[in-house]
């Protein structure tokens, strides 16, 4: 009931807590669920996903809503492109040089370019 009532109150390290201690004295999946959902709100997304998966392995009928939340958090997480932009941007920052401006080539419009005329045979 504690970790209930931190966890609605936005307590979530106290959350947390309690519910690791309620998980040391009695494993269930209800409180694996909640554990990941205030993991989630501190931006511990992996760490959701862990408890996510755990509940859903203790009791299956819990997989739909583990696996909805668990591909929830995977899309808010960055893609190893975006983490290299990051990293890169600060090591530029890092080492006293001007911010990059990153040009996607894709969606770069070339407008000195002229366009290809159709040929027929």
């Amino acid at each position: 009931a504690l970790a209930n009532f931190l966890y609605q109150q936005a307590r979530y390290p106290e959350a947390i807590a309690e519910f690791d201690w309620l998980l040391k004295h009695r494993m269930a999946e209800d409180y694996l669920v909640f554990k990941a959902w205030s993991l989630y709100h501190l931006g511990k997304l992996i760490e959701s996903m862990e408890c996510f998966n755990q509940a859903w392995n203790m009791n299956p009928m819990k997989y739909a809503e583990a696996m909805t939340w668990i591909c929830k958090r995977a899309t808010e997480m960055k893609t190893w492109d975006e983490r290299a932009i990051d990293k890169f941007t600060e090591q530029m920052i890092a080492n006293g040089k001007a911010r990059p401006v990153l040009i996607d080539p894709v969606f770069e419009e070339k407008p000195s370019e002229p366009k290809p005329e159709l040929i027929r045979p």
